[in-house]
């Protein structure tokens, strides 16, 4: 992120995701006061006056614009400025011919730029785009030079911002000459002026005639455009991060210095030998070299396994025995008497408001568990944390570290509170989940009660609704198009080669979906059986009646989950620091697809090696959607050194393009949902359809379930986007409770559903119309235990880890002994 400032500046503007991908949204909207550290002036603090949220544009990117406090203090030196200097020559531009009267058209194929500070330039086209915003107005100067005219003719030249095609219009032209009873060759036309663009826009000079009907020749002799700007570059420092030096001393081999006399190779080892298991998991691909000792040597010191430092404590070691954990007690064999063997010296418990139990988000009639509603967070000195989403998750992985997997001793403050005994909680019990929540995302599952409001028993309905937002005043009872898209990626689909990995430089190539689970009646998704390729692949667009989408209260969202594994090898050199960067993007194209627009991206490393995962998500809107609109997601990489490499990588099954729309198209109440096809197996397909009065769950994907009244359950919060490790319930029995391992599509009864694989076969005769489908979502301020609450009475009171060192133990018995006494008061 890079911010840079003038004498008097008044706002900041910070992109709300940064290069890495991180969403800082939580962060960035709290800031009351930002500090920068500047060269002249030091640490300069600017108090927030106002935050503005800006959503994503086709240029930008969502980010915050804070308006800030007056200072007396600014910096005047630190001022960044790149250096947008071009300077470029076309020395035998073709005939111009305009007899065909073809208007003015976009210089291009110039020669190799002689200057071009930035590479913005391409030779080619013609275009330069601006990959950045600049802070200060460009300078241009064009001329074009003509040799000679047979017809008499009227030439004109005009540089255009963000023309973006070969073809002249007459928007955003910046400035123009046109030469009136021009017939005396050779002569120059010059134009000159000054802008200033924003990231992404194009800057180009046209030239032709604007006389209709054929009228000559235009024959050039050279043409020239120069790129300056009204200040001059400035390498400052524009980022709010600038290191204190906190040492006055020399630095490089100083005591500071941790990477002093460190070894800059290992030494291969004399007698033991690398296995490559490169090809196979079972039989090393050099075994023969192995057995004839004739192996490449490992990469290890011989003194790992001769200092008696090293193999003590790996090979030989030295036995100790513990009674007790957290503490030392006569007869133990310690490494340090009066010292425990095992300790945590960090140790937490919780105060909790009251417990609950969880049904019937998890439980039935013969099991459930019971909620811990934590109060505070609290370490052995007794300090209190309350317990938050903080932004480093610390609160988080202290509850899950304290209690994941472990038992915890429950100590209530007033078992009989309401004349109910909850003795049975009072005891040491089992964790079921640390740091977690159990939330609904959609189910079928409804409740009855008696005139007390006591659940008597559970059902299921035929028939849920999915929430479709508010509709804009002028879609008021008018039908809803429906623009929705939904697709999943072929199983095993190659995006990168190993013909592509055998080359050196880039490649790029648009990424093909299978046919949709889901496409709306107002829109298009072309397919293309070429693969993937840099001019083929999937395309979706909005059809429909509407002309502009945006003037009928229509927002797009497009969405694209991308799940990668890479397999890539390159065999005989140490790969520790090979690899090469990928990159995504979602692009729009308004133009029929000859120029695409980069709506989202993301760019990162993947590594030379075996097996590697990568998961990543892109987010974009469209406000100013048209049925002229196209769509797409293409991949990009970038090779390191060293090609050719081996492998592919390949595009998951679990990977999906998604576009969905505000307001939301009206489907009808869902009656369709689950089927297992012609047998029963681990599968489930979302039901499709077959008009409006049999909706299937395949035809709402993306959205979100309307509440059922007095089902009992938590709000639904999630929109009906199922993910591995979900976990699916039929007939509310928890025995017939099944994990989602993988979310894709497959063909069923003749169109794409929607597809949930399990971890087991579904049991023989499941109705799967009575189901549940739920999600654990990380909460620090809740524990579930792996044991049933008894009904009709609650209490506060403590919850600590089984093994309590002796301090914490003392401040564990001062806080129950407050909470008693606060219970008999």
């Amino acid at each position: 992120m890079a911010i840079f400032f003038t004498p008097g500046v008044k706002y900041i503007k910070i992109a709300r995701y940064d290069a890495f991908g991180n969403d800082n949204y939580q962060s960035l909207r709290q800031l009351d006061n930002i500090r920068l550290k500047t060269n002249d002036n030091g640490i300069i603090n600017y108090p927030v006056a106002t935050i503005t949220e800006y959503p994503s544009s086709s240029l930008n990117g969502p980010y915050f614009l804070y308006q800030i406090g007056t200072t007396n203090a600014t910096s005047s030196t630190n001022n960044q400025i790149l250096n947008y200097q071009l300077i470029v020559t076309q020395s035998s531009p073709p005939p111009y011919n305009t007899g065909a009267d073809s208007g003015l058209l976009l210089i291009g194929n110039y020669d190799s730029p002689v200057i071009d500070q930035q590479n913005y330039f391409n030779d080619v086209s013609g275009l330069y785009t601006f990959d950045n915003t600049p802070n200060i107005p460009v300078i241009f100067t064009a001329s074009y030079r003509i040799f000679s005219t047979p017809g008499a003719v009227n030439p004109t030249l005009a540089a255009v911002i963000n023309g973006g095609s070969s073809v002249f219009s007459t928007s955003n032209v910046i400035s123009s000459l046109t030469l009136t009873n021009f017939n005396s060759p050779p002569q120059t036309m010059t134009i000159s002026g000054s802008f200033t663009p924003i990231e992404n826009q194009t800057f180009g000079i046209y030239f032709g005639d604007l006389v209709t009907g054929p009228i000559g020749n235009i024959v050039g002799q050279f043409v020239h455009l120069s790129l300056t700007q009204s200040q001059s570059p400035v390498a400052g420092i524009g980022t709010q991060t600038v290191l204190e030096p906190y040492i006055t001393t020399p630095f490089i081999n100083s005591d500071y210095d941790v990477l002093m006399n460190n070894a800059v190779a290992n030494r291969p080892n004399s007698f033991y030998m690398d296995v490559d298991f490169a090809d196979s998991q079972v039989l090393p691909i050099n075994q023969q070299a192995i057995l004839s000792s004739s192996a490449t040597p490992a990469v290890i010191q011989d003194s790992n396994y001769s200092s008696a430092g090293w193999v003590n404590s790996r090979y030989i070691g030295k036995e100790l025995t513990s009674q007790k954990l957290n503490v030392w007690t006569e007869g133990d064999i310690s490494g340090d008497e009066k010292l425990p063997n095992v300790s945590n010296p960090k140790t937490y418990f919780v105060q909790f408001n009251w417990l609950a139990g969880t049904s019937p988000e998890w439980g039935d009639t013969n099991a459930g568990k019971t909620n811990v509603s934590i109060k505070y967070i609290i370490d052995e000195n007794g300090n209190e944390v309350a317990p938050i989403n903080d932004e480093g998750g610390i609160n988080l992985g202290n509850i899950q570290q304290t209690f994941k997997e472990n038992k915890a001793t429950v100590v209530l403050s007033n078992p009989d509170a309401f004349g109910v005994n909850l003795n049975s909680l009072n005891t040491t019990v089992p964790v079921f989940k640390a740091g977690q929540k159990i939330k609904p995302v959609i189910y079928t599952q409804t409740a009855s009660y008696d005139n007390n409001g006591n659940v008597i028993g559970y059902g299921y309905t035929g028939s849920i609704a999915f929430i479709q937002g508010d509709v804009p005043n002028n879609l008021t009872g008018a039908s809803i198009n429906d623009y929705r898209l939904t697709t999943f990626a072929n199983d095993g689909l190659n995006i990168i080669t190993t013909s592509i990995l055998q080359q050196d430089g880039t490649s790029t190539g648009v990424i093909k979906w299978n046919p949709p689970i889901q496409l709306g009646l107002s829109a298009s998704f072309a397919t293309s059986s070429a693969g993937v390729n840099p001019s083929t692949g999937s395309i979706y667009n909005p059809t429909g009646s509407l002309g502009e989408l945006s003037g009928s209260g229509y927002i797009l969202y497009l969405k694209a989950f991308i799940d990668i594994n890479s397999n890539i090898r390159k065999e005989g050199v140490n790969e520790q620091d090979r690899g090469f960067e990928v990159g995504y993007k979602i692009q729009k194209s308004t133009n029929g697809g000859t120029n695409w627009t980069s709506l989202s991206s993301y760019n990162f490393w993947v590594p030379a090696n075996a097996n590697y995962y990568e998961s990543n998500t892109l987010l974009a809107s469209d406000r100013v959607a048209t049925t002229s609109s196209l769509y797409r997601v293409i991949w990009e990489t970038g090779w390191s050194v060293n090609s050719p490499y081996e492998g592919n990588v390949d595009i998951l099954p679990t990977s999906y393009f998604q576009v969905t729309q505000y307001p939301s198209p009206s489907t009808g109440n869902v009656t369709q949902f689950w089927s297992t096809g012609s047998g029963v197996g681990n599968i489930l397909y979302a039901k499709t359809g077959s008009g409006a009065n049999t909706i299937g769950l395949n035809d709402v994907y993306g959205q979100k379930q309307q509440n059922i009244n007095q089902s009992g359950f938590d709000p639904i919060t999630f929109d009906f986007e199922p993910q591995a490790y979900d976990e699916i319930r039929f007939g509310g029995t928890e025995t017939q409770t099944y994990i989602i391992t993988q979310v894709s599509q497959s063909l069923f009864n003749g169109y794409n559903a929607l597809t949930l694989i399990l971890d087991r076969n579904i049991t023989n005769n499941t109705n799967t119309d009575y189901f549940l489908l739920r999600r654990y979502v990380d909460d620090p301020s809740n524990i579930i235990l792996d044991i049933s609450k008894p009904a009709g009475s609650t209490s506060d009171g403590l919850i600590t880890p089984e093994f309590l060192g002796e301090k914490a133990k003392e401040t564990k018995e001062k806080i129950i002994s407050l909470l008693r006494v606060n219970q008999q008061t």
